[in-house]
């Protein structure tokens, strides 16, 4: 597993861990009655918005750096293999109907290219 992926797993570990520590807290609070038990759940409530907004950032910036590290590298993204993909296989039914690269051979002996054009 990479270090980034690593950090990135531990960091969102992290907010869960504090997730937990934060209701503890705030049960602890209101067992002493400094706070209601309505305040503590607005305070978590807010908490726990702005925690879940920071994450889903941080998670976007993570893919947006791990994409721009991997384009930089010369590593195709997984659209662009699934493009290939279907490149490659048109290409091998065209080979398989006996058509070829080129285009088929008509009875006039002329060639067909891939547009429709016709070549004597």
């Amino acid at each position: 597993m990479s270090s980034i992926r690593k950090l990135l797993y531990a960091s969102l570990g992290l907010v869960d861990l504090t997730r937990e520590k934060a209701e503890t807290l705030v049960a602890d609070l209101v067992e002493r009655g400094e706070m209601t038990s309505e305040e503590g759940k607005d305070i978590l409530t807010e908490m726990f918005e702005r925690v879940g907004t920071e994450k889903q950032e941080m998670l976007d910036r993570f893919h947006k750096e791990s994409k721009r590290v991997m384009a930089g590298m010369g590593v195709a993204s997984k659209q662009e293999v699934q493009e290939l993909r279907l490149r490659l296989e048109k290409l091998e039914n065209q080979l398989r109907q006996g058509k070829g690269i080129e285009g088929d051979k008509g009875e006039t002996g002329s060639t067909t290219d891939e547009i429709g054009n016709t070549e004597a």
